[in-house]
This record gives structure tokens, sequence and C-alpha cells, in this order.
């Protein structure tokens, strides 16, 4: 490369030195990437997909290490109908891009299928993952598909549908998202979170299996929906049953660090897989070094399988550091189901064992106060309306202080005390009162109506358009939805299966519309949202009926 770049600079034509110059990027852009991804790219993003909330596939030791191979390039891809010599080649390199046509063989069936398009080096990847292919959706036994249809991909559409790495997606030009051969994509899925997706692109512009992107989640939906006009044909991952039989509980329990991955830095690979496994079994001392969100309803069930999952491993090592005698094991079992009932009746919220987003909230403030106890903090006094506010006041955080006692004026209105809440109609504090805060705090000031002798009230909720009732199929995505108006609101959904007299809550479904795949057990069934103000005010939507043809 030195001597082609000395010819360059001998040129004396400017435009042949451009167009050497051209040639030359071109070169590298061919050839540095794949080796430099071969070497470290592997170990990297199998480390950092984990990181991600793909149901922590790297819990396993055995998914680790076919994700490797995988990484290696060795998918079960034949250049021959006999599939008697198999191509091994890292992904990117030249015998893994451009037009090249390869066999592959089901390692279940033993059948075969043929091309060179981004179906067959996806359908190879998830063949070595899972031992099947998904064909044109239909060719697999121990899969099923999270996600039929749709025109964009969201992290909220994922967490719903439950979308483990391997996923295997496929993009159609169809607007009724049917499978179509010819305007099509496929891609496999690496992990996700709220602001990322990683993933490996299949055939991505006729060059094979030549990178693995990282995309927000609007990048995602401008290269492979919106931007391309295509939709959704299917998201098809291994049932729970089947993932569990090649890498559940009983197999990641019985890995090692050497089995996670073996690449060119082997070392490498094994200090970043071993890391993250090692934080499911030792304690974390700081909880915010778990870079994790509230995403999913946690509860323990004794008939269902264990929840896992960097958010449960979260939950445990805050209780932890507040002071609560838990297992940080990263599984939501009876123990940790138990602690936090604990934890929620010392809190005075509501003792269910379950962690929904108002006793993650609180969590999140006990550790928050905890970190900051001792420290100088601020509070802010705003007249909301009025004039006249105490200034800033500094305090000691987790010690019992003092509020000013002055008091903000406001024409026609009588001041009531402050509050934490802009729209609250009730004080929370008198000037003067004590008041006990973990880190710096606004207070609003609170006014009552001289003139009608009754609070100010945030605006009143109105739902402006009633949900509707709704026709389906089995399978289909299936939307609910409202609109309403207010201040700060929040949404809960309720259903009634036929045939039942017990309203249940409807978990991940808290927005003005939700949707999920319908089922049989659907016909019939009833549903309504309950909206809620940041004051506390409530107010009950309209129900409806679903009917499943």
């Amino acid at each position: 490369m030195t001597d082609i770049r000395k010819g360059i600079l001998k040129m004396k034509s400017f435009k042949k030195k451009a167009a050497a110059l051209v040639l030359m990027l071109t070169a590298l852009t061919f050839a540095l990437p794949f080796n430099e991804f071969n070497q470290v790219y592997a170990a990297s993003h199998i480390y950092k997909a984990s990181q991600m909330n793909a149901y922590n596939f790297t819990s396993s030791p055995e998914l680790a290490k076919k994700l490797t191979q995988v990484f290696n390039g060795n998918i079960g891809l034949y250049a021959s109908s006999s599939c008697s010599s198999q191509t091994k080649a890292p992904l990117g390199s030249s015998k893994m891009t451009g037009s090249n046509r390869f066999y592959i063989r089901n390692n279940t069936t033993g059948s075969k299928t043929f091309g060179w398009q981004c179906y067959i080096y996806a359908n190879a990847v998830y063949n070595t993952l899972y031992n099947e292919w998904v064909g044109n959706g239909s060719s697999f036994k121990h899969s099923k598909a999270v996600i039929r249809g749709g025109s964009t991909f969201s992290y909220r559409q994922f967490v719903n549908a439950g979308v483990r790495v391997g996923a295997y997606v496929r993009t159609t030009a169809n607007r009724d998202c049917s499978y179509n051969s010819s305007k099509a994509h496929s891609f496999v899925i690496l992990g996700y979170n709220e602001d990322y997706v990683t993933y490996i692109d299949g055939n991505s512009d006729g060059r094979g299996l030549v990178r693995v992107n990282k995309m927000t989640w609007r990048e995602l939906n401008s290269w492979q929906t919106t931007g391309r006009g295509r939709r959704i044909c299917h998201v098809v991952q291994p049932t729970d049953k089947y993932f569990d039989s090649l890498y559940g509980a009983k197999k990641a329990s019985s890995g090692s660090a050497k089995a996670t991955a073996t690449v060119t830095k082997e070392a490498e690979v094994k200090t970043e897989t071993t890391a993250k496994a090692e934080t499911t079994t030792k304690t974390v001392s700081d909880p915010d070094s778990i870079k994790v969100k509230y995403s999913r309803l946690l509860k323990y069930n004794k008939n269902s399988k264990v929840l896992s999952g960097n958010d449960v491993l979260y939950v445990q090592t805050a209780l932890k550091y507040i002071g609560y005698n838990v297992s940080t094991n990263s599984k939501y079992d009876s123990n940790t189901a138990k602690v936090v009932t604990q934890f929620q009746k010392d809190k005075k919220i509501s003792a269910d064992g379950i962690i929904g987003k108002q006793t993650w909230t609180t969590l999140e403030n006990a550790v928050k106060a905890k970190k900051n106890a001792g420290k100088s903090v601020t509070v802010k006094y705003n007249a909301n309306g009025g004039k006249n506010a105490p200034a800033n006041q500094k305090m000691t955080a987790g010690k019992s202080t003092a509020l000013s006692k002055t008091a903000p004026t406001r024409d026609g209105y009588t001041f009531e005390g402050w509050a934490k809440s802009k729209t609250a109609t009730k004080a929370e504090y008198k000037a003067g009162a004590k008041i006990t805060v973990s880190g710096d705090t606004t207070l609003y000031a609170v006014w009552k109506s001289a003139a009608k002798n009754e609070a100010v009230k945030a605006e009143e909720i109105k739902v402006t358009q009633q949900p509707a009732d709704v026709k389906t199929s089995d399978g289909q995505k299936t939307y609910f939805r409202l609109k309403a108006t207010g201040s700060d609101l929040t949404y809960k959904w309720y259903y009634q299966k036929a045939g039942s007299s017990d309203w249940k809550y409807w978990p991940g479904h808290d927005y003005a519309s939700t949707f999920a795949p319908a089922n049989k057990t659907w016909e019939g069934m009833k549903v309504y949202c309950v909206i809620t103000d940041g004051s506390g005010n409530s107010v009950k939507s309209e129900t409806i009926t679903v009917t499943v043809e």
C-alpha cells in the first residue's frame, strides 16, 4: 500500500491522482474494516449487546459461544448441493460478500435451500443458533412470529413482544405486510435498549453478511422500513420452551468462562464475557452502575417462568444498597418478591410485591436519598402564578429542616402552602413546616381562590375520543386507542375475559394508544382505560368489546 501511495504522488495529472486515490480508498474500505471486525468486534459486540435487554443472552455461555461461531463465519454455508465442503470465513470477508451463492442445510431436518439473497445469510445465522430456518415465514417447527406486520419498529413494540437475541426480521414492500420475495430484506437482532438496536445485516447492499449495525430506532426505520418503502413482514424467534431447551438455566449453569467464545484475541473475549457473567452473582455496590431504565412490570408467579435481566439485578442491588437482605442473582424469585413487599410497606405504598412504575421510582429515590445523605442540596420556591417567593434555601440531604416562613402573594388568592407538583390542589407543606429532601427540590405554591373559596384545579380530564369496539382475527396486530386532555396524564388499561367476573390490569399497555397480537381467548373480552392526571384525579373510559373472527 505504501508503494501505491508513492506512485500516486508521482502522477502529474490532478484527475489521475484523484481517480487513483478514490480507487485506493475503495480498496481500503473493503480490506481494513473486515480484518479489524474479525479480531475485535466479535468480542465487543457480544459483550455490549449483553448490556442491552434482549433477555440477557450471555448468561448462557453456550449461546455466547454460538454467537462467536456466527461472527467467525462458521454458519453452515456450502458451495455445492452435496453440502460436503462448508465455507468458513469471518463476516465481511470476500467469501461472505458479493454475489456468492450458497446452499444451506437445516440442522434438524437436513432439507436444503439455495441462493445469495439476504434471507439465505440470515437463515444461516438463525439455523446455526436454533437448528432450523425461517424460510418464507412457515418452514419452522419450534419457532413463532412474535410480531406480524406494522409500518415501523419501536422499543416498546420489542419489549411487549419479548424480542430475544437472534430474532429473525423480515421486511416487505407489500402494504398488507405479506411476504414479498423480490422487494424484501432480512436481518438478525443482537440486542436493543431504549436508544439503540444492534443487528447483523444479511446481504446488505449486495455484500453478504458484511456488518453489524448499531442504530437508533429512528435510523433503523429509515434504513429498513419507512426510508425504503417497506413494512414489517414478521419478527420470528424460538418459543420459550425451545430456547430454554437449547440455552436454558441448566445449560447456562454448567458452562464456564472458557465456553463463552474464542476469536483472534481470546484473552479479550474471555475478559469481557466473564465481566458480564460475574455481575449476576456478585454484589454491585452502586445500583446506578447498572445502566437500565424501567421498561416492564416485574412480578413473581410460581406457575410462570421466573423473570430475569438487568432490571431485576438493579432492583436487587438497590434494595441491598439501602439495607435490605436480598440475593443479587438477577432472578425475580419468591425471596425477591417478599423483600419488595417489605420495602413497599416501609414506604407506605401498595404492598403487592410487584415492581411497577411507582415502586421503581420510589426505589430510585431511596437510592438517591442514601447517596446524597449529608450533602448540601437546594430547595427552590416557585410562586406558581404569584410573586414574592422566598429565596432559594440550602439544606442538608436526609436532615429534617424547616421551610422558609415567608409566604408568596397573588391577587385574588389565598396561599395554602407548598407542594412538589405544579398542578397540586392540596398543600403538602405549610410555610415554616419541616421537610426532609434527598436532592435538589422545587416546591410550588398552592393557591385557593379568595372569591369562590375553592382550590384552583388543574385542567379537567376530558376523554375527547372514546375507544371503539374491536374486530380482529387470531394473530393479528390489534390496536386500542383513545384521546384525552388534562395535566400530566397517565393511562392504565384493564380487561375482563368472556365468562369471567374479574377485571385485570393489562401490564405494559400504559399508553393512550396500545396494541398486541390477538388470540382466540380474546373473543368477547371487554376492555376499558383509566386516565389519571398529576393530581390523582381519574376518569374511566367507555367499556368496549373485542370480537375475534
